[in-house]
């Protein structure tokens, strides 16, 4: 079991599984912590316990995606009777309470800036300790996504209010497609079809390529076409330090597949490892791929680090909420491109 480490002081909605109440404060304290840092509040004895045990190794589970492993969550836990003052202004808690007295049987909530503005506390109640990890078990990747998502959209909003405006700007002018791009990523390249652009550090290395290519038919959205799409584009335009050596997708991990959103539109999401064939480098990476109808073309956006010896979580989270704010161009008639997107994308991962 790994240990947890103290707490720092310093969405898209699942409303099939949760209530919600949402009441955003202009008045309230900003929320404190660093991103992903979670605590949990809990009955001494029950956190100690199977039910405790089975909440602890699902915030702790690892990162998907990731070639080494590294929890979801920063975990801190307090019991109730000290919860008050400062633990109140944690970013992200998790509430648990089990008593037959009060509940019937097992249920969630979460409160959106319920103490602090850019919080989420999610509440489980349950009867007893049986019902209580089973519903946790049930509901666990519904669980780890409310936290996530909440933090990937907290550093959407602050990368669109401050990133670089010249690096964006020049992805608009070369491939029509609007993006924040964040402020570290500096250097860049263009071809046809295709812009990358990079902090081109030694260490912590972070990357974000954008291709387009014509659309054909439906048969484009499939894993298999698009990993062979990605590594043709990904040969042609991104070359290894090594005479002949360029960069390719891990084929030992086959990426995982998901339909995510993004402004309202659907895209193919894509989370795998790359590799420079012919040298020993690699990593994570993550893509998004949508149709632009407008132009009768599928884009991709692509975010990956390079961090042999460290931490990839946070610096890929950083560059995964920066899809978020891709735009494609607008047609006369948004409403006919989105359920066209949807229709293709879902027909897809059937």
């Amino acid at each position: 079991m790994k240990k947890i480490t103290c707490l720092l002081l310093s969405v898209l909605s699942i409303a099939m599984l949760f209530s919600c109440k949402d009441s955003a404060n202009p008045l309230l304290p900003r929320a404190t912590g660093v991103p992903f840092e979670l605590l949990v509040v809990m009955d001494k004895a029950q956190w100690n316990a199977p039910a405790g045990r089975t909440l602890f190794e699902i915030l702790n589970s690892d990162v998907p995606g990731l070639p080494q492993s590294e929890p979801q969550f920063r975990l801190s836990y307090t019991p109730p009777d000290r919860f008050k003052n400062i633990y109140k202004s944690v970013r992200s808690i998790v509430i648990a309470n089990i008593d037959p007295h009060q509940f019937t049987k097992a249920k969630m909530t979460y409160s959106k800036d319920m103490w602090a503005n850019g919080q989420v506390v999610l509440i489980i109640n349950a009867p007893n300790a049986s019902s209580f990890e089973q519903y946790v078990l049930m509901n666990e990747k519904n669980i780890v996504k409310l936290f996530v998502d909440n933090e990937l959209e907290l550093s959407k909003r602050h990368i669109e209010k401050k990133y670089n405006k010249d690096v964006s700007k020049r992805l608009k002018d070369h491939l029509d497609i609007q993006m924040c791009i964040p402020t570290a990523l500096r250097k860049y390249k263009i071809s046809e079809g295709f812009f990358w652009t990079s902090n081109a550090a030694g260490k912590k290395r972070q990357d974000i390529v954008v291709y387009a290519y014509p659309y054909t038919d439906r048969n484009t959205f499939t894993v298999d076409y698009l990993i062979h799409k990605r590594d043709s584009v990904m040969k042609a335009n991104m070359p290894g330090g090594p005479e002949g050596s360029f960069m390719g997708t891990q084929q030992a991990w086959i990426p995982d597949s998901s339909v995510v959103t993004v402004d309202g539109k659907y895209c193919m999401e894509l989370r795998g490892l790359w590799e420079v064939v012919g040298d020993n480098m690699g990593g994570p990476f993550v893509s998004h791929t949508q149709i632009d109808e407008l132009n009768n073309r599928v884009v991709t956006v692509e975010a990956f680090v390079y961090e042999p010896n460290g931490k990839k979580r946070n610096l890929m989270r950083i560059l995964e909420s920066a899809l978020y704010t891709v735009k494609m161009p607008v047609k006369e008639e948004p409403e006919a491109i989105e359920n066209m997107a949807e229709v293709i994308v879902q027909d897809s991962v059937k």
